[in-house]
C-alpha cells in the first residue's frame, strides 16, 4: 500500500479507537481530531506510526490531544484519566 491508504487506515483507525475508548460518538472525535490537526500529524509521523502496535499509536493521539481537556469537557465530552492520575 501507499503512504497515503496506509495513512487514511491508520487515521480512520485512530479515530475509531479513540471514540470507543471515551464513549463519544465518532464524529465528535473526528472533531478533536481536526482541531489538533492529529490527521496532518499521522501523515508526518507516518514512517513510525505504521510499525507499532495501535495501543501505542493511541499512546501518540492521546498525548497530542492533552491540551484539548478543557474544550472535550466544554463541549460534554467526559474527563479522561491519564495513566497514573487520580
Amino acid at each position: 500500500m501507499g503512504i497515503q491508504s496506509d495513512t487514511e487506515m491508520l487515521s480512520v483507525s485512530a479515530v475509531e479507537e479513540y471514540a470507543v475508548q471515551n464513549h463519544i460518538a465518532v464524529d465528535a472525535a473526528y472533531e478533536l481530531f481536526h482541531r489538533h490537526q492529529i490527521f496532518e500529524k499521522i501523515l508526518l509521523q507516518h514512517e513510525y506510526l505504521h510499525q507499532i502496535s495501535m495501543d501505542e499509536v493511541m499512546e501518540f493521539v492521546y498525548r497530542e490531544c492533552r491540551t484539548e481537556i478543557p474544550y472535550q469537557e466544554s463541549i460534554g465530552i467526559p474527563k479522561i484519566r491519564w495513566e497514573g492520575s487520580v
